[in-house]
């Protein structure tokens, strides 16, 4: 009986754990539960950028901001303690494989908010950035902010896809590599074929 009474316990902690960071600490938005575009500001020391320009979330009357990378290998963000998972994932017409998506909890509007960015591997290190997010502006236009995202990721490359899937080393010659094992996989077939 204290094995069940335990068990329970910890899966209610569990759950608390994984609700609370998301929904008790986040801001409450006097506004109908949507996507909204603003204008936000967002700087940090990473080589990571947004995919597509970061946006208001209202759920349940709470704010969140919604963050897209544009990097394959992001896994995890940091928030005061607590860590955030990728909601959903994301695509872009130049950078292949699923690009996450985040919703962090908004504590006010107008003021910066420092979290931590991690990248799955063997790097330890995590890169800093600080986001600040303006409040809902009905005549707020998104056109300047959508072109300069977009020219932000012009030419990226899907080389962080290619060691994330294959493990092997990101470099120009990776892909060369491949194709050479594999003309030699088909030679060797043809040579056993003919013996």
């Amino acid at each position: 009986m204290k094995k069940t009474i335990a068990a329970v316990l910890t899966a209610f902690a569990m759950i608390v754990a994984l609700v609370l960071p998301m929904s008790a600490f986040a801001l409450d938005a006097d506004l109908a539960d949507d996507v909204y575009a603003v204008d936000y500001t967002l700087t940090g020391d990473g080589t990571m950028k947004m995919v597509e320009p970061a946006k208001l979330v209202v759920k349940d009357g709470k704010a969140y901001a919604r963050l897209a990378w544009n990097d394959p290998e992001v896994d995890k963000l940091y928030l005061g303690g607590d860590t955030f998972l990728p909601v959903e994932f994301t695509k872009s017409h130049n950078i292949q494989g699923k690009l996450p998506v985040f919703e962090l909890p908004l504590k006010a509007f107008g003021e910066d908010l420092a979290f931590e960015v991690h990248t799955r591997g063997v790097n330890l290190d995590t890169d800093d950035y600080v986001l600040n997010m303006k409040a809902v502006d009905p005549d707020f236009d998104a056109t300047e902010l959508n072109a300069s995202v977009a020219e932000g990721i012009r030419g990226a490359q899907p080389v962080k896809f290619y060691k994330w899937h294959t493990g092997m080393s990101s470099s120009v010659w990776g892909p060369f590599a491949l194709l050479a094992a594999v003309a030699l996989a088909i030679f060797a077939w043809g040579k056993l074929k003919k013996d």
